[in-house]
Parts: C-alpha cells; structure tokens; sequence
C-alpha cells in the first residue's frame, strides 16, 4: 500500500496546475475543485467479499 501524495493547497485548480501533479495519480477537475477519489471501507470490505467468493468458488469448481 502507498501512502497517499501531499498536494500543494490551492483554492481553485486550474488545467495548468495539474503538471504538479504525480502522473499515475488518478483525478479529475470540476469547476476548478481537484477531485481526487479514494476508496472508501465499504468499497474496500465489498472487493474483499467479493474475492472471498470467488476464491472459494474456484476452488471447488476446478476443472
């Protein structure tokens, strides 16, 4: 797991400002706000669900 980047503060983004930015950073600017996504603990317990359940299903239907 990577720690999460430090951002310069700024109150409004421009498409110039994003050259500061790491290149594999996903992200998206609306109207000038910097919308970075993260996943949340719900997100995060679903995926791991999910795999659980996959996992478990390959394991029993191997072919």
């Amino acid at each position: 797991m990577t720690a999460a980047p430090i951002l310069p503060e700024r109150h409004e983004w421009t498409v110039d400002d994003l050259g500061d930015l790491p290149k594999d950073l996903p992200y998206e600017l609306i109207n000038g706000r910097l919308i970075v996504p993260s996943p949340t603990a719900l997100h995060q317990d679903s995926v791991s669900a999910c795999c659980s359940r996959f996992e478990s299903t390959a394991r029993r239907n191997t072919w």
